[in-house]
């Protein structure tokens, strides 16, 4: 495809603003199901040094939108893909100052084509706002913003959502809902088991109480603690179901595993808002959690692991207008 380009108006784009423009790509044939755009907030972290460098890129926030072919302009063998997404105005501004420790905003552009695909992936500068300044706010061109999540149920929708048995309305996360997450940790936790009981053995080649069977009783011990959590881990994300069930003014919560069952209800007067958050990260796939915040502070999850950050925001809103 040969290099593509970014134009974006303003530049940088600004905390609470929006990031505008077009990505130019040579792709002369346009995409039947057009072009995948995700703009992420990543913290890039770097550990190590020398070959024993590791890096890191934790997600802080993310956009997915689709642009269907008949929005993308094209021109000779040049296609244009128009681009605009709110930035948060909670957000983190670019920050480079500290390599171990950055914050970056990329933008991926991708399709599916015959033979090969396209990707793209673009820094983008976002910088802080300042108070009184607008010019971290999109032109006042046509607004081609995704529509607003919490407008209509997802298509893809993979939660069911139903009138309740006991009146109200229930949302119910089943298990193994999320096959791809379930078979990475149930992978890591072979590895590491394997790990846990190779250091296991050892503890014959170097029987307590001997200095250097201390030290590997001492790894014994943390291993396994932590092989049992990644244990547990694994049971949540293939037989873990939660029902939450609004009604009459009172949010339930009934998460559990094999019979290991706990229930929280939340009077609506309590709850301060429900949210999403990203709870937890696959490669580069963040989860989205369902974040109910009391009055008090506390904190509770209402469902997990959502892939979908549009069904995610969806749940939220809708457990409100249930409890309204």
């Amino acid at each position: 495809f040969g290099p593509s380009t970014l134009d974006t108006e303003p530049t940088p784009a600004a905390i609470g603003g929006r990031l505008s423009g077009s990505v130019r790509a040579r792709v002369a044939t346009l995409p039947e199901a057009g072009f995948r755009l995700t703009l992420s907030c990543i913290n890039l972290t770097v550990s190590g040094s020398g070959r024993n460098r590791t890096t890191r890129e934790t997600i802080l926030w993310q956009e997915e939108q689709s642009v269907p072919a008949d929005r993308v302009e094209t021109d000779a063998e040049i296609s244009r893909i128009p681009v605009l997404f709110p930035i948060p105005p909670d957000g983190r501004a670019t920050d480079d100052a500290d390599f171990r420790s950055r914050i970056l905003w990329r933008l991926e552009v991708t399709a599916d084509l015959p033979g090969v695909d396209y990707q793209e992936r673009f820094e983008v500068p976002v910088a802080r706002a300042l108070a009184g300044n607008s010019a971290g706010r999109a032109p006042a061109v046509d607004d081609t913003v995704p529509p607003d999540p919490i407008a209509g149920r997802p298509a893809a929708a993979t939660i069911a959502v139903r009138p309740a048995s006991e009146g109200g309305t229930l949302f119910l996360f089943r298990a193994a809902r999320n096959p791809m997450p379930a078979f990475a940790s149930a992978l890591f936790f072979l590895l590491f088991s394997g790990s846990t009981g190779f250091l296991f053995w050892m503890t014959r080649v170097f029987p307590f109480p001997s200095l250097p069977g201390l030290f590997v009783l001492g790894f014994v011990a943390v291993f396994g603690a932590f092989d049992l959590l990644l244990f547990w881990f694994v049971l949540l994300t293939w037989l873990g179901v939660t029902r939450v069930v609004a009604a009459s003014g009172i949010l339930t919560i009934d998460s559990g595993i094999l019979g290991l069952r706990r229930r929280r209800s939340i009077e609506s007067a309590e709850i301060a808002s429900i949210t999403t958050s990203i709870g937890m990260q696959v490669g580069t796939t963040p989860y989205y959690d369902i974040k109910v915040t009391g009055r008090d502070g506390r904190r509770y999850i209402a469902g997990g692991m959502l892939r979908s950050k549009r069904e995610a925001e969806w749940l939220a809103a809708e457990m409100s207008r249930c409890l309204a």
